[in-house]
Protein backbone atom coordinates (compact mmCIF):
# COMPACT_ATOMS: atom_id res chain seq x y z
CA UNK A 1 0.00 0.00 0.00
CA UNK A 2 1.69 3.38 -1.01
CA UNK A 3 0.52 6.78 0.42
CA UNK A 4 1.93 10.22 -0.76
CA UNK A 5 0.14 13.64 -0.30
CA UNK A 6 -1.79 15.26 -2.90
CA UNK A 7 0.29 18.21 -4.20
CA UNK A 8 1.93 16.43 -7.05
CA UNK A 9 0.66 13.50 -7.37
CA UNK A 10 -2.92 14.57 -8.16
CA UNK A 11 -1.77 16.83 -11.47
CA UNK A 12 -0.74 13.43 -12.64
CA UNK A 13 -2.57 10.68 -11.71
CA UNK A 14 -6.30 12.12 -10.69
CA UNK A 15 -8.71 11.79 -13.47
CA UNK A 16 -11.56 13.68 -12.80
CA UNK A 17 -15.23 12.24 -13.58
CA UNK A 18 -17.98 14.22 -13.76
CA UNK A 19 -21.67 13.31 -14.19
CA UNK A 20 -23.46 9.62 -13.99
CA UNK A 21 -22.82 7.71 -17.12
CA UNK A 22 -21.29 4.64 -18.42
CA UNK A 23 -18.61 4.15 -21.68
CA UNK A 24 -17.67 1.37 -23.35
CA UNK A 25 -14.13 1.44 -23.66
CA UNK A 26 -11.78 -1.28 -26.14
CA UNK A 27 -11.06 -4.73 -24.98
CA UNK A 28 -7.42 -4.34 -23.77
CA UNK A 29 -8.64 -1.34 -21.95
CA UNK A 30 -8.81 -1.21 -17.93
CA UNK A 31 -12.54 -1.20 -16.66
CA UNK A 32 -12.81 1.66 -13.71
CA UNK A 33 -15.25 3.09 -11.74
CA UNK A 34 -15.15 6.17 -9.86
CA UNK A 35 -17.12 7.75 -6.92
CA UNK A 36 -16.14 11.75 -7.54
CA UNK A 37 -18.28 12.47 -4.62
CA UNK A 38 -18.71 15.81 -6.11
CA UNK A 39 -22.30 15.97 -6.12
CA UNK A 40 -22.60 16.10 -2.21
CA UNK A 41 -25.48 18.09 -1.10
CA UNK A 42 -25.13 20.23 1.88
CA UNK A 43 -28.11 20.72 4.59
CA UNK A 44 -30.70 18.15 2.70
CA UNK A 45 -31.75 15.02 3.72
CA UNK A 46 -28.21 14.08 5.25
CA UNK A 47 -29.01 10.38 5.73
CA UNK A 48 -29.56 10.11 2.09
CA UNK A 49 -26.41 8.82 0.41
CA UNK A 50 -28.42 8.80 -3.34
CA UNK A 51 -25.95 11.64 -4.61
CA UNK A 52 -22.99 9.70 -3.99
CA UNK A 53 -23.53 7.90 -7.66
CA UNK A 54 -20.74 6.48 -9.89
CA UNK A 55 -19.03 7.01 -13.60
CA UNK A 56 -18.36 3.65 -14.95
CA UNK A 57 -15.87 2.69 -17.71
CA UNK A 58 -17.11 -0.88 -19.37
CA UNK A 59 -15.54 -2.95 -21.69
CA UNK A 60 -16.51 -5.48 -24.54
CA UNK A 61 -14.67 -7.56 -22.12
CA UNK A 62 -15.47 -6.21 -18.21
CA UNK A 63 -18.94 -5.03 -17.07
CA UNK A 64 -19.17 -3.13 -13.98
CA UNK A 65 -22.07 -2.36 -12.27
CA UNK A 66 -22.80 -0.78 -8.44
CA UNK A 67 -25.35 -2.36 -6.12
CA UNK A 68 -28.11 -0.34 -5.14
CA UNK A 69 -26.51 2.74 -7.07
CA UNK A 70 -24.36 4.58 -4.90
CA UNK A 71 -22.27 4.68 -1.73
CA UNK A 72 -24.17 4.21 1.59
CA UNK A 73 -23.69 3.51 5.41
CA UNK A 74 -25.31 1.36 7.63
CA UNK A 75 -28.37 2.76 9.91
CA UNK A 76 -28.03 6.21 8.06
CA UNK A 77 -30.56 7.90 10.16
CA UNK A 78 -27.99 7.91 12.79
CA UNK A 79 -24.76 7.63 10.17
CA UNK A 80 -24.98 10.66 8.41
CA UNK A 81 -23.36 12.90 5.73
CA UNK A 82 -22.45 16.31 5.15
CA UNK A 83 -20.02 17.89 2.66
CA UNK A 84 -17.06 19.76 2.83
CA UNK A 85 -14.30 21.63 0.32
CA UNK A 86 -11.87 18.96 -1.62
CA UNK A 87 -8.54 19.98 -2.66
CA UNK A 88 -9.67 19.96 -5.99
CA UNK A 89 -12.17 22.62 -6.02
CA UNK A 90 -15.13 20.53 -5.58
CA UNK A 91 -17.06 18.90 -3.01
CA UNK A 92 -15.88 16.10 -0.82
CA UNK A 93 -18.15 13.60 1.61
CA UNK A 94 -17.63 14.36 5.13
CA UNK A 95 -18.42 11.55 7.86
CA UNK A 96 -18.68 10.36 11.52
CA UNK A 97 -17.03 7.83 12.43
CA UNK A 98 -16.62 5.50 15.95
CA UNK A 99 -14.64 7.24 18.70
CA UNK A 100 -15.33 4.74 21.21
CA UNK A 101 -12.39 2.44 20.18
CA UNK A 102 -8.79 2.52 18.95
CA UNK A 103 -9.15 -1.21 17.83
CA UNK A 104 -11.07 -2.14 14.72
CA UNK A 105 -14.41 -3.12 14.54
CA UNK A 106 -15.04 -5.35 11.31
CA UNK A 107 -18.39 -4.43 9.91
CA UNK A 108 -18.55 -1.42 11.75
CA UNK A 109 -21.96 -0.07 11.25
CA UNK A 110 -19.80 3.39 10.46
CA UNK A 111 -17.86 1.82 7.53
CA UNK A 112 -18.60 3.91 4.16
CA UNK A 113 -19.55 0.97 2.02
CA UNK A 114 -20.48 -0.03 -1.86
CA UNK A 115 -20.82 -3.19 -3.43
CA UNK A 116 -19.76 -4.13 -7.06
CA UNK A 117 -20.90 -6.81 -9.56
CA UNK A 118 -18.15 -7.71 -11.47
CA UNK A 119 -18.74 -9.45 -14.54
CA UNK A 120 -16.63 -11.20 -16.75
CA UNK A 121 -17.83 -11.51 -20.46
CA UNK A 122 -17.16 -13.67 -23.81
CA UNK A 123 -15.22 -16.39 -21.41
CA UNK A 124 -12.66 -13.56 -20.02
CA UNK A 125 -11.10 -14.12 -16.73
CA UNK A 126 -10.56 -10.42 -14.96
CA UNK A 127 -9.30 -9.43 -11.88
CA UNK A 128 -9.29 -6.45 -9.07
CA UNK A 129 -6.10 -4.54 -10.09
CA UNK A 130 -6.86 -1.53 -7.69
CA UNK A 131 -8.64 0.45 -5.11
CA UNK A 132 -7.24 3.87 -4.55
CA UNK A 133 -8.92 7.36 -2.54
CA UNK A 134 -8.27 10.28 -0.85
CA UNK A 135 -8.90 11.22 2.38
CA UNK A 136 -8.41 13.27 5.10
CA UNK A 137 -8.47 14.00 9.19
CA UNK A 138 -8.86 17.08 9.88
CA UNK A 139 -8.42 19.42 12.21
CA UNK A 140 -10.93 21.43 12.34
CA UNK A 141 -14.60 20.31 10.32
CA UNK A 142 -15.47 22.84 7.51
CA UNK A 143 -18.99 22.23 6.48
CA UNK A 144 -19.84 23.32 3.13
CA UNK A 145 -22.53 26.50 3.98
CA UNK A 146 -23.03 25.90 7.73
CA UNK A 147 -20.39 26.78 9.60
CA UNK A 148 -16.58 25.15 10.60
CA UNK A 149 -14.83 24.72 14.36
CA UNK A 150 -12.80 21.91 16.37
CA UNK A 151 -12.69 18.64 15.24
CA UNK A 152 -11.83 15.25 17.09
CA UNK A 153 -10.29 13.54 14.34
CA UNK A 154 -9.22 9.69 13.45
CA UNK A 155 -5.78 8.14 13.73
CA UNK A 156 -6.19 4.77 11.63
CA UNK A 157 -8.48 3.75 8.77
CA UNK A 158 -9.11 0.47 7.81
CA UNK A 159 -10.01 -0.63 4.19
CA UNK A 160 -11.93 -4.39 3.70
CA UNK A 161 -13.10 -6.17 1.19
CA UNK A 162 -15.63 -9.47 1.18
CA UNK A 163 -17.19 -11.50 -1.14
CA UNK A 164 -19.80 -13.90 0.53
CA UNK A 165 -19.20 -13.25 3.69
CA UNK A 166 -15.43 -14.36 3.34
CA UNK A 167 -12.75 -11.51 3.84
CA UNK A 168 -10.57 -11.42 0.71
CA UNK A 169 -8.27 -8.53 2.05
CA UNK A 170 -8.00 -6.41 5.26
CA UNK A 171 -5.53 -3.49 6.37
CA UNK A 172 -5.96 -1.89 9.56
CA UNK A 173 -4.48 -0.07 11.34
CA UNK A 174 -3.27 3.01 8.85
CA UNK A 175 -2.46 6.05 10.18
CA UNK A 176 -4.75 8.90 8.91
CA UNK A 177 -3.27 12.36 8.20
CA UNK A 178 -4.22 16.06 8.71
CA UNK A 179 -3.85 17.04 4.92
CA UNK A 180 -5.47 15.20 1.69
CA UNK A 181 -3.30 12.06 1.41
CA UNK A 182 -3.93 9.57 -1.75
CA UNK A 183 -4.05 5.88 -0.66
CA UNK A 184 -3.91 2.96 -3.41
CA UNK A 185 -3.85 -0.40 -2.63
CA UNK A 186 -2.62 -2.33 -5.82
CA UNK A 187 -3.60 -6.39 -6.03
CA UNK A 188 -1.86 -7.38 -8.75
CA UNK A 189 -0.58 -10.82 -8.02
CA UNK A 190 -3.69 -11.58 -5.55
CA UNK A 191 -4.98 -15.13 -6.67
CA UNK A 192 -8.47 -14.59 -4.85
CA UNK A 193 -8.78 -11.10 -6.72
CA UNK A 194 -9.25 -13.52 -9.92
CA UNK A 195 -12.89 -13.50 -11.35
CA UNK A 196 -14.06 -16.31 -13.52
CA UNK A 197 -18.24 -15.42 -13.00
CA UNK A 198 -20.23 -12.59 -12.24
CA UNK A 199 -19.41 -11.63 -8.33
CA UNK A 200 -20.23 -8.99 -5.97
CA UNK A 201 -17.66 -7.52 -4.03
CA UNK A 202 -18.39 -5.62 -0.60
CA UNK A 203 -15.76 -2.95 -0.06
CA UNK A 204 -15.53 -1.13 3.62
CA UNK A 205 -13.34 1.40 4.57
CA UNK A 206 -13.80 2.51 8.48
CA UNK A 207 -12.12 5.15 10.33
CA UNK A 208 -11.95 5.28 13.81
CA UNK A 209 -9.38 5.60 16.92
CA UNK A 210 -9.81 9.74 17.90
CA UNK A 211 -7.32 11.45 18.60
CA UNK A 212 -8.76 12.58 21.57
CA UNK A 213 -8.84 16.40 21.80
CA UNK A 214 -12.62 16.84 23.79
CA UNK A 215 -13.82 18.49 20.78
CA UNK A 216 -17.88 17.93 19.88
CA UNK A 217 -17.66 16.90 16.33
CA UNK A 218 -16.04 13.63 15.25
CA UNK A 219 -15.76 13.36 11.44
CA UNK A 220 -13.59 12.08 8.35
CA UNK A 221 -13.31 13.18 5.00
CA UNK A 222 -13.25 11.21 1.49
CA UNK A 223 -12.89 12.03 -1.93
CA UNK A 224 -12.31 10.37 -4.97
CA UNK A 225 -13.00 6.28 -4.65
CA UNK A 226 -11.85 4.44 -7.96
CA UNK A 227 -11.92 0.85 -8.77
CA UNK A 228 -9.74 -0.47 -11.97
CA UNK A 229 -10.39 -4.15 -13.09
CA UNK A 230 -8.45 -5.85 -15.90
CA UNK A 231 -7.95 -8.95 -17.80
CA UNK A 232 -6.04 -11.57 -16.87
CA UNK A 233 -4.69 -14.98 -17.66
CA UNK A 234 -4.22 -17.84 -15.89
CA UNK A 235 -0.30 -17.64 -16.51
CA UNK A 236 0.16 -14.32 -15.78
CA UNK A 237 -0.49 -14.10 -11.83
CA UNK A 238 2.26 -15.23 -9.48
CA UNK A 239 0.30 -16.72 -6.78
CA UNK A 240 -0.77 -15.05 -3.17
CA UNK A 241 -3.28 -17.36 -1.61
CA UNK A 242 -4.03 -15.27 1.35
CA UNK A 243 -3.73 -11.81 -0.08
CA UNK A 244 -0.51 -10.37 1.98
CA UNK A 245 1.59 -8.79 -0.88
CA UNK A 246 3.69 -12.16 -1.09
CA UNK A 247 4.06 -15.07 -3.51
CA UNK A 248 3.42 -18.59 -2.35
CA UNK A 249 6.91 -19.45 -2.93
CA UNK A 250 7.92 -16.52 -0.94
CA UNK A 251 5.48 -16.43 1.94
CA UNK A 252 6.29 -18.01 4.87
CA UNK A 253 2.78 -18.33 5.77
CA UNK A 254 1.35 -19.18 2.75
CA UNK A 255 -2.74 -19.36 3.73
CA UNK A 256 -2.78 -16.27 6.53
CA UNK A 257 -2.25 -13.26 5.89
CA UNK A 258 0.96 -11.60 7.68
CA UNK A 259 2.31 -8.59 5.94
CA UNK A 260 5.59 -8.79 8.36
CA UNK A 261 6.87 -12.03 7.57
CA UNK A 262 8.29 -12.45 11.17
CA UNK A 263 9.51 -15.45 11.72
CA UNK A 264 11.10 -15.40 15.39
CA UNK A 265 13.02 -18.55 15.62
CA UNK A 266 14.21 -18.21 11.80
CA UNK A 267 12.86 -21.92 10.79
CA UNK A 268 11.30 -20.81 7.96
CA UNK A 269 7.55 -20.93 9.23
CA UNK A 270 5.81 -17.49 9.87
CA UNK A 271 5.25 -16.71 13.51
CA UNK A 272 1.22 -16.67 12.92
CA UNK A 273 1.47 -20.03 11.43
CA UNK A 274 4.03 -21.56 13.48
CA UNK A 275 2.86 -23.25 16.67
CA UNK A 276 6.32 -23.35 18.10
CA UNK A 277 7.76 -19.77 17.88
CA UNK A 278 10.90 -20.60 19.63
CA UNK A 279 11.78 -23.83 17.69
CA UNK A 280 12.31 -25.55 21.38
CA UNK A 281 9.92 -28.98 20.49
CA UNK A 282 7.23 -27.95 22.74
CA UNK A 283 4.31 -26.58 20.73
CA UNK A 284 3.07 -22.97 22.29
CA UNK A 285 -0.05 -23.93 23.51
CA UNK A 286 1.73 -25.93 25.80
CA UNK A 287 5.22 -23.99 26.44
CA UNK A 288 5.46 -21.91 29.56
CA UNK A 289 7.98 -20.24 27.40
CA UNK A 290 7.18 -19.93 23.94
Amino acid sequence: MNQFHMGDIYRIMLVLYIGLCTIQLNATDPATLVFDLDECIEGEELDDYSEFTAEISNTSEIQLEIVDGNVFRNNPSINQHSCTPSFNGTAAMCVSYDTSSCSFNPNDDTAVRFSVVISPLNNRLVRLSNLSFFDLAPSEYNWIGTGSGPNNPPSLTSVRIVVDGEVLFQVDDIPISDVWTFKNYDFEGIERFTIREPTIIDFELTAYCPVGNDADVSIWDLEDISLTVVCANDDDMSMDTDGDGFTDEEDNCVNMFNTDQSDSDSDGIGDVCDDDDDNDGVVDIIDCDP
